[in-house]
């Protein structure tokens, strides 16, 4: 009977245990369950990364090809090529065993057609003949289905930011619960307690951990973004100069754009731009080197082909990856400006009687080749002109470079027009609040309208060397 009385009594806390320690297993399975679901969205995301990395390389490759002739350029083609199928059937693999909607896996599939369409009807045609009268109708419509890819990219990506954003809620749902129990467990057995409160505060110092390392990435990040990012702009007397960055909608990113400008000991003025294919701080530190590199050399040559180049050998040195450049000079007597491109999209000149234009430009980007020669280039602005320069990132707010064009020539205008602010105002037009999708920089140069009693004594005497042959004045 007493053994009877015993089982009795201790009954409800069987019960109690029973139901609790159900409750601890289920809590535990759905934390490993969460965590396994983690681990395979962060397995998806890079190799959604490795996909698009592996486009890129193709694109890139074929690109290099037709620009120089060189066969060597396709050797990354080749090789994305080759590993593309198998990348892109994991990433299918991948994204079917997360159990995710439909949508995700019909990006995957709509990337793997963009990709075999990008293949048949722009890679091979151009490499069989890249010099064929429809090279540039190919190459336009090659960009086109780039551009389709890279949105296919970014939305399977968002679709699984968001189901990781879903598993982290769920994740912290589930701590909420541990903690709960170790509670309820705390007013039964005080042994149980122990137990629960060691997995509970284990789970609470990685959370803690988490943040601290979120933390100290964002810090880092935005120490980056401010030390890099220009300062002050000059305030020349013959021209006003606006500079906007705004880093594309990711977080953690440093971004690799960037703009400069700074007045000579000579008196003319030196202005640069430029884009690190990439992000985070690798791109960061590879665009304040090459950043510095074309300042310093600025410094002590006048030619800005030759500023390119001498940059180019320092990306190539310091393996700084690829950098899309511009850079040039203004004489403040002339008001003409002598530039010189680097795979940068070319700069837009907007004057009175005619319509905002893009002038000429050329030459590959730095980091690609040692013998790659930066041709150098005139404008005549004149007075109360406007001088435009940007990164890709303005083009590509549609995904469209055609329509983005069009609407950045609509966009400067209007900031012609205006005087006053051209670079916000431009940005303003373009984005109207939305986020870019990529690093935007602007810098724009709008020159005064001389007063007719100013003398030429004010501006000093610049001595600047005559540019080669194949320099085209427009």
């Amino acid at each position: 009977m007493s053994g009877l009385r015993a089982f009795r009594g201790a009954a409800p806390y069987l019960v109690i245990a029973g139901v609790f320690f159900a409750a601890v297993f289920f809590i535990v399975s759905s934390v490993g369950a969460t965590g396994r679901f983690q681990r395979g969205v962060r397995d998806a995301k890079e190799l959604q990364s490795e996909v698009l990395a592996l486009q890129l390389d193709e694109e890139t490759g074929v690109r290099g090809f037709t620009s120089t002739g060189e066969r060597f350029f396709l050797e990354p083609y080749q090789d994305a090529v080759a590993q593309f199928p198998g990348k892109i059937g994991q990433l299918r693999a991948d994204v079917a065993q997360l159990g995710l909607a439909s949508a995700p896996a019909r990006e995957v599939d709509n990337e793997e057609v963009l990709n075999r369409r990008w293949i048949e009807t722009v890679a091979t045609p151009l490499i069989a003949a890249p010099h064929a009268s429809s090279a540039s109708t190919i190459q336009r419509e090659g960009k086109g289905l780039i551009d389709d890819f890279r949105a296919a990219n970014t939305r399977l990506g968002i679709a699984l930011d968001d189901v990781a954003a879903k598993a982290d809620a769920q994740l912290g749902a589930d701590v909420e619960r541990i903690a709960f129990f170790a509670l309820l467990a705390g007013l039964s057995f005080a042994w149980i307690v122990v137990v629960l409160n060691r997995r509970t505060e284990r789970l609470e110092t990685e959370v803690v951990e988490q943040q601290r390392r979120y933390e100290a990435q964002k810090a880092v990040a935005d120490t980056l973004t401010e030390a890099f990012s220009q300062k002050k702009l000059p305030a020349p007397h013959y021209a006003s100069l606006h500079g906007v960055y705004v880093p594309a909608g990711r977080q953690l990113t440093v971004g690799g754009d960037w703009y400069d400008a700074f007045e000579l000991p000579d008196g003319r003025l030196f202005f640069s731009i430029g884009d690190v294919v990439g992000h985070g701080l690798e791109a960061a530190v590879a665009m304040s080197r090459t950043r510095q590199a074309i300042v310093t050399t600025a410094l002590h040559e006048s030619d800005p082909g030759e500023v390119l180049a001498r940059a180019n050998r320092t990306v190539l040195v310091q393996e700084g990856g690829v950098v899309t450049a511009l850079c040039g000079f203004v004489d403040p007597r002339t008001f003409e400006v002598t530039y010189a491109s680097a795979g940068h999209p070319a700069p837009i000149l907007a004057r009175a009687g005619s319509d905002p234009s893009v002038l000429p430009h050329d030459g590959l980007p730095l980091g690609v080749t040692s013998d790659a020669n930066f041709a150098s280039f005139r404008a005549t602005a004149g007075e109360g002109a406007l001088i435009v320069l940007y990164t890709d990132g303005v083009l590509e707010r549609t995904r469209n470079v055609l329509d983005g064009e069009r609407a950045l020539l609509d966009a400067v205008r209007e900031a012609y027009a205006a005087r006053e602010g051209a670079a916000q105002l431009i940005h303003k037009k373009i984005f109207a609040g939305a986020p870019p999708h990529d690093d935007v920089a602007i810098l724009t140069i709008q020159f005064a309208v001389r007063d007719p009693n100013e003398t030429s004594a004010v501006i000093r005497s610049i001595s600047i060397p005559a540019l080669a042959a194949e320099d085209i004045v427009v």
